[in-house]
């Protein structure tokens, strides 16, 4: 799941930026992506976490 997250953030906003035309607006939405992906991600792996504590199944 870490590996995934890892392309998610890597991957989507590097082509985002090569395939756009305008370079400033493209910077702008790559940082807020990245920001919210990150944020995401974190918030879904302290659930997981918090889920493997308590003995469950974690949510994928």
């Amino acid at each position: 799941m870490s590996a995934l997250a890892g392309v998610m953030l890597g991957v989507a906003p590097t082509f985002y930026i090569l395939f756009s035309d305008q370079f400033d607006v493209s910077v702008m939405i790559t940082v807020v992506y990245f920001v919210t992906m990150h944020a995401c991600f974190v918030l879904l792996g302290m659930l997981n976490l918090a889920r493997a504590m308590a003995h469950k199944l974690p949510l994928f």
